[in-house]
């Protein structure tokens, strides 16, 4: 695995609407930092990884710890990401001392999360505040994701930030209907497939995520799913990256498509994939594909036939006997 994803807590100062996993300033969920530090040594010493990226939840809530994790990394010569909110950046002082103080830091990329849902607990100047300061910290990337629905499109907030922008890749998506977003009503939700679409997973990044759990993905959305491959607080880094490498269903996955499972479920007589259904994208299948561990035991026969047949050399590229 080239990249490794650490969300060492949950907490939020926000309870944004949309959020996929829910996140509050209530929220206990966390890793020890024993586990934290111990994942982290483990990719510094992996050859294979890259890039450390943290997350949450709001992970600057506890600044000083993250800190000295992107130090570590850093230092152990790997590549830090960052994901946050900016509540911190109050003033244009504030955001410069927190931009230096990342690079400092050894932070490679910074991304804000900015949109309609953010604005009732960080404001638009927070976000302006920390753009506005970019041209003065050399060194460290920033850029900007932005959710939206229906009714709560990014062309506001784009405009308003305006020339800041120049030079920030902003990269604006719908919201998934999972967490704390799955409360919305159906008609803010922008699907943009079919459940029997040929639609394809981006490819794994392991995630070991607060709840204590690790997942083969780059979203903590997927948190929402029964996709866990073990407990993060258990497993090492080369162990998880041996069961999404090792697991038949994950090749599947990349190989043949969400379709290959798809078909197999309404083959199976499971209600739900009887009639297509919408979906926001490939994402969002997954997660109704792995919403439970039921549904999948259903499918040891056929993944088992698989592997007979493509031990034997009887399958094809899209998995039909030849």
């Amino acid at each position: 695995m080239k990249r490794i994803i650490i969300a060492p807590h949950m907490r939020c100062n926000a309870r944004c609407a949309h959020c996929c996993v829910s996140s509050n300033p209530r929220d206990d969920r966390k890793l020890s930092d024993e586990v934290v530090y111990r994942l982290v040594d483990e990719a510094i010493a992996d050859s294979s990884v890259e890039v450390v990226s943290f997350t949450g939840g709001e992970a600057l809530l506890r600044r000083d710890f993250i800190l000295d994790l992107i130090r570590t990394v850093a230092e152990g010569g790997k590549r830090t990401t960052l994901v946050t909110n900016g509540f911190w950046a109050v003033n244009p002082r504030a955001a410069l001392m927190r931009l230096a103080e990342l690079r400092d830091a050894g932070l490679s990329l910074l991304t804000l999360s900015a949109d309609d849902f953010h604005l009732p607990f960080v404001p638009i100047d927070r976000i302006r505040n920390v753009l506005l300061t970019v041209p003065q910290v050399p060194g460290i990337q920033v850029n900007l994701n932005m959710c939206e629905s229906q009714s709560h499109s990014a062309d506001s907030i784009v405009a308003e930030l305006g020339d800041l922008l120049e030079g920030i890749p902003v990269s604006r998506f719908p919201i998934t209907p999972m967490g704390a977003a799955s409360n919305l009503p159906d008609e803010e939700i922008v699907y943009r497939a079919m459940s029997t679409d040929d639609l394809h997973c981006p490819g794994f990044t392991l995630l070991f995520s607060s709840d204590d759990r690790a997942y083969p993905c780059c979203s903590t959305g997927i948190m929402n799913s029964a996709l866990s491959i073990g407990k993060a607080s258990e497993l090492t880094i080369e162990e998880a990256a041996k069961r999404v490498e090792k697991n038949l269903l994950f090749y599947i996955i990349l190989h043949e498509g969400f379709s290959w499972i798809v078909r197999h479920f309404q083959d199976l007589g499971i209600e739900k994939f009887q009639q297509p259904f919408k979906v926001v994208d490939a994402c969002d299948l997954c997660c109704h594909i792995f919403e439970n561990d039921e549904n999948l035991l259903k499918l040891q026969p056929a993944l088992e036939y698989y592997r007979e047949s493509y031990l034997s050399g009887g399958i094809s590229a899209k998995g039909v006997r030849s």
